[in-house]
């Protein structure tokens, strides 16, 4: 559960943090009177934000005005865990001068002022977060009392303090006083910061809360016309959004697709949905161009890659062939680029020929198997009529949104899975 620091917190730290840095950065307010620390018994109060109980964790905090224990509340509100209350047998005055005194004079001394009740006991937790105000630089007394007593062997301690503007060596001290634990980077607060973000930043770093959810880009699909000499007529498609780049069916890779897709920060991923020359002319630039972007076909079509009879560049009037290596699919449902792709196979036209649904995206790429006006013939080589009608009626048992836009390899028009079913000969 994430909750912003309240307005009231902002303003007791301006209030009670307008000390010099070399004073108490909480001696001008009255005592906590917090119960939550259960000091009694040594048993740690526990909080289970949004139905969750993370025991594993356990803050431990002293607070002489109240700003820390709002700012160690509001940590276990953000991210669970067990909370204990540091209280000294003799509570410290909240008289400016007299404090100074009191503190000075049993750090000289070395006699540190005993806590309350029975420490918890640490050993059911795997990270302890330690919480106090800056004292002239240091931890405050009742922290290192605890720091002192408290053997962290096996275990991972990260601090976290308050000051009113410069915490000196706190840090430093802090790490030295820790016995036998991992210490792990502290929340360093003073009362010009934003609390509430530098609370979720610290808390995002040491994997105890987790990063909001970038909000998804709208997908962009762009699509290119690749007709060129000894080429056949054809089109084909990038897709982009913030989850990644994608180029299907590469017929060319001229300086618009190449200055496109830099323009985008690279192609992520180079999908085919079959293994004609109009689908793979570009296939070796675009690898040059995108050279940690992996290569997918259907397992049934990568052959065609070397194979200029198969790939049909020879009815093109020359001989046609790729080494590009390739990672090769079937029917399923893959991870790739940063999309979710149900790749449906529909051979016929060719015998891997497959379309590429974008579920989330609402978007299908047809290739040739599905246009809007019909279905890829048969008549090339690797075609075969009898699967190509068993794809027809295949693909008419499928269903989809009514709004999903279909992109197609023969044209840059667009049309909806609706309007599909209607126009398409193949699907009547």
């Amino acid at each position: 559960m994430k909750k912003k620091i309240t307005a009231l917190l902002v303003v007791i730290m301006a209030i009670s943090l307008s000390l010099t840095a070399c004073s108490t950065a909480e001696n001008t307010e009255a005592p906590s009177t917090s119960t939550t620390g259960g000091n009694a018994s040594g048993q740690p109060s526990s909080s289970t934000p949004d139905g969750e109980n993370d025991s594993k964790t356990l803050i431990v905090y002293y607070s002489l005005t109240g700003t820390t224990e709002q700012l160690a509340k509001t940590i276990q509100e953000k991210m669970g865990g067990d909370i204990y209350l540091l209280e000294p047998e003799t509570p410290y005055t909240t008289d400016h001068d007299a404090a100074i005194a009191e503190v000075d004079a049993e750090r000289e001394s070395g006699e540190l002022r005993d806590l309350k009740g029975t420490l918890p006991d640490i050993s059911g937790y795997d990270l302890i977060l330690i919480g106090g105000p800056v004292w002239r630089g240091e931890p405050s007394n009742p922290v290192q009392k605890y720091l002192s007593q408290t053997d962290f062997t096996g275990k991972k301690v990260a601090g976290f303090w308050t000051a009113n503007a410069n915490t000196r060596d706190y840090a430093t001290l802090f790490e030295e006083m820790v016995q036998g634990g991992e210490v792990s980077e502290g929340l360093s607060l003073v009362s010009a910061d934003d609390f509430s973000s530098k609370t979720d930043e610290w808390l995002m770093a040491l994997g105890l809360l987790e990063s909001p959810e970038s909000p998804q880009s709208p997908v962009t699909v762009r699509s290119f016309d690749s007709t060129g000499p000894r080429a056949w007529s054809a089109t084909f498609q990038v897709i982009s959004s913030n989850k990644g780049n994608i180029l299907i069916d590469p017929g060319k890779y001229d300086e618009e697709v190449a200055d496109y897709i830099e323009s985008l920060g690279g192609a992520d991923a180079i999908l085919l949905t079959h293994g004609h020359w109009d689908k793979l002319r570009g296939l070796d630039d675009a690898v040059a161009a995108n050279p940690n972007a992996t290569v997918y076909v259907h397992e049934l079509d990568y052959p065609y890659f070397g194979d200029p009879v198969r790939n049909c560049s020879i009815e093109q009037g020359f001989e046609g062939t790729t080494q590009v290596e390739a990672n090769t699919f079937t029917e399923s449902i893959y991870e790739i680029g940063g999309y979710s792709i149900e790749v449906i196979h529909l051979p016929g036209h060719t015998e891997g020929d497959s379309v590429f649904y974008f579920k989330d995206e609402n978007i299908m790429i047809g290739g040739d198997a599905v246009m809007p006006t019909l279905m890829a013939g048969s008549s090339h080589p690797g075609g075969n009529e009898q699967e190509r009608q068993a794809s027809i009626k295949k693909f008419k048992g499928l269903t989809f949104p009514a709004d999903m836009i279909l992109y197609h390899g023969h044209g840059s028009d667009t049309i909806s899975y609706e309007d599909l079913m209607k126009t398409n000969v193949d699907l009547q």
